[in-house]
């Protein structure tokens, strides 16, 4: 007869894997874009009420026609914060806020 001891530990540990399988999650997100640092590290910075965010697959070009303007930006969270490092997204959609 099996214990359950023997196999009770190594499939809660699996469970609790999938659980936190990571922060791959779609968001959308309102806030004013800015692009800080300088060429050729810029950081392209989602700016919201209440977090920052750093955008990852957004065009040089589309993001300087959309700096410090209020932006709708679709994407996927790809890193939750890290302190010092902010949440990463990655873009698939931005436009100008309506």
């Amino acid at each position: 007869m099996m214990r359950p001891g023997r196999w009770l530990l190594p499939l809660m540990l699996v469970l609790g894997a999938c659980a936190q399988a990571g922060p791959d999650r779609a968001v959308t997100l309102f806030g004013t874009l800015l692009l800080k640092g300088n060429a050729p590290h810029i950081q392209q910075v989602l700016q919201t009420d209440n977090a920052q965010y750093q955008l990852s697959k957004v065009p040089s070009e589309q993001a300087a026609a959309l700096q410090r303007q209020r932006v709708k930006v679709t994407g996927v969270l790809v890193r939750e914060a890290q302190p010092p490092r902010l949440p990463l997204v990655e873009v698939s959609r931005i436009e100008a806020a309506q």
